[in-house]
Formats: C-alpha cells, structure tokens, sequence
C-alpha cells in the first residue's frame, strides 16, 4: 500500500507542476497578445489565444524534453531497442499461433451453432 501512495504523491507532484507551468505560460501568452492589441490595435484579442496556445505547446515539449533527459520517459527508439532485446523464448511460433487460431474459430463456429439452434427453438415455441 506503501507504494500506492508513492505512485500518487509522484502523479499529484507532475501534475501539480504541469498546472502552476501551463498557466504562467498561458498568462504569459495572453499577456503578450493583449500587449500586441494595445500596441497595434488592429490585432485582434483572438490573437492572445492562439500567443497562449504555442506558449503552451512550447511548454509542453519543454516538460517532454525534460522527463526525457530524467530518465523518466523512454523514446520509441528505446522501447524498439529493449523489444528486440527481450528473450524471444517467450514468443509464440507461427504452428502455435496457427492452432489457437483455429481452436478459437471452432469455439467461436460451435457457440454461433448452439445460439442459432436456440434460437429457432424459441421461435418455434413462440408459434
């Protein structure tokens, strides 16, 4: 149970960063499109949401780049390289996967079977 609440103080600490940085990126942003409306009035205060947005998305792979550097967060070319390395005992053959296949179309047919031949014999008992 120990490790449940590490787990959760760990999420609720990333997550409470994530909150604080995105919305001083936000402010930042909105601060600089409503600047850009006072400065050249022509601009419109839509602009502040989209300044925002790319704030926002600048932060976003800045958090990424940083879980990355940590160690926190693996690259696919990492997670590829690990699979490749991983025992291949444990795989299944193609003969192994070809009989599973089959005997779970066979469930699969007979289960089809029974249902149908229930079926019509309850219409039947309905005329």
């Amino acid at each position: 149970m120990h490790s449940v609440f590490g787990v959760t103080r760990s999420i609720s600490l990333i997550l409470l960063v994530w909150v604080v940085g995105a919305s001083l990126v936000l402010f930042a942003g909105l601060a600089a499109g409503f600047i850009l409306n006072w400065i050249v009035p022509s601009i419109d205060l839509g602009i502040a949401t989209l300044c925002g947005l790319v704030a926002n998305a600048t932060f976003a792979t800045a958090i990424i780049y940083t879980l990355r550097m940590a160690g926190l967060l693996r690259s696919n070319d990492e997670l590829a390289s690990d699979l490749e390395e991983h025992d291949q005992s444990e795989l299944l053959t193609d003969e192994q996967v070809e009989s599973m296949t089959d005997q779970l179309t066979e469930t699969i047919m007979m289960r089809m079977a029974v249902q149908d031949g229930w079926s019509r014999t309850k219409s039947r008992s309905r005329r």
